[in-house]
């Protein structure tokens, strides 16, 4: 589907049902104080709608007659990035391990150890991708979900920084909007009760194309995403301990990165991606793409792995997102 604002994503019936119920919020029940500041955290909907999609049948079935078009259900959501000159966007996994509804042992037992061996289990949170504008190079620069999972506790503070690094240096004032968002969001979810956000994101976004640096912080914004496993446990009065934790953590991150940073202005050093953590080599198409681009230090360093085969186009978009083509970076799985 294409929109230039609107991004569609495949539908999930607990997903719609949430977007449904913070659509339709009213201020007369004691959870809609929370639940009213959450809903400026999370995009926009728009609603459900089916799509169309045009299906070319294999060779051998076109005897049989034409194919009827497949319909998909999906829902609309607000683009964050729409009209951003260079989206520049950090994609944060929350909570100290992902939960699917409905999965089998073995599924919860791969989740587990997934989170067991990244900074999820340890931080409450893992990298699933970031995008950065490198003003030197005039390049998009992409990070995927596997080099996220390679981040180690120790290395998260200098991946964390490559999501506000231009190329030769930091974007210092994104960081005091970013924290006052984060604490604003952790309040929310402290006292919001009774629901859990499994398996869900947190989008970091601004536009590094922009020269003016209070326009750049007008367009800095962070979003929840990804509802398909939120639940609302009926019985149990607690926050989502998880994501807290993940909340204090990340925060405590960039307020490091930004006391360090202000305290020795104008040189503050930025790793090199491979030197954070190993990543898979650039998918084939990369190189041939005039922007945005895998930077080069990640092209010449990086081994084959066995996940080679299932390396995803983009890091911003988590598996059954769809985004509108005038983004300049291509959607994958997360």
């Amino acid at each position: 589907p294409k929109s230039s604002c609107k991004i569609y994503k495949p539908w999930s019936e607990n997903e719609s049902r949430f977007y449904e119920k913070l659509s339709a919020l009213g201020s007369s029940s004691m959870e809609s104080g929370p639940l009213q500041i959450l809903k400026k955290f999370v995009p926009k909907y728009y609603g459900s709608v089916e799509v169309t999609a045009a299906i070319t049948p294999p060779v051998t079935d076109m005897m049989d007659g034409p194919m009827q078009p497949e319909q998909s259900r999906h829902i609309i959501l607000e683009d964050l990035v729409d009209g951003f000159i260079k989206p520049c966007v950090l994609d944060i996994k929350m909570g100290k391990r992902q939960r699917k509804m409905g999965s089998s042992p073995d599924k919860e037992k791969r989740q587990l150890e997934k989170s067991l061996s990244t900074t999820s289990g340890a931080l409450g949170f893992r990298l699933c991708g970031c995008q950065y504008y490198d003003r030197k190079s005039d390049s998009l620069c992409f990070l995927d979900k596997y080099w996220g999972r390679r981040v180690t506790k120790d290395k998260v503070q200098a991946a964390l920084q490559l999501g506000f690094w231009n190329g030769s240096e930091l974007y210092t004032d994104l960081f005091p909007p970013l924290l006052e968002k984060l604490q604003l969001l952790q309040q929310c979810v402290t006292e919001l009760r009774h629901y859990r956000f499994w398996s869900s994101s947190l989008l970091i976004v601004y536009d590094g194309g922009l020269d003016n640096p209070r326009e750049m912080v007008k367009s800095l914004d962070v979003r929840m995403i990804d509802f398909a496993n939120t639940i609302f446990l009926s019985d149990n009065p607690t926050p989502d301990e998880e994501y807290v934790f993940g909340l204090r953590n990340l925060s405590t991150a960039f307020q490091t990165i930004w006391s360090s940073a202000s305290s020795a202005p104008g040189k503050a050093a930025v790793c090199p991606p491979s030197a954070i953590a190993p990543s898979l080599p650039p998918l084939p198409h990369a190189a041939s793409r005039k922007n945005p681009r895998l930077p080069e230090t990640i092209a010449e360093e990086t081994k084959p792995s066995e996940e080679a085969g299932n390396a995803p186009t983009s890091p911003l978009s988590p598996e059954g997102r769809t985004t509108s083509p005038s983004r300049e970076w291509t959607p994958g799985p997360s």
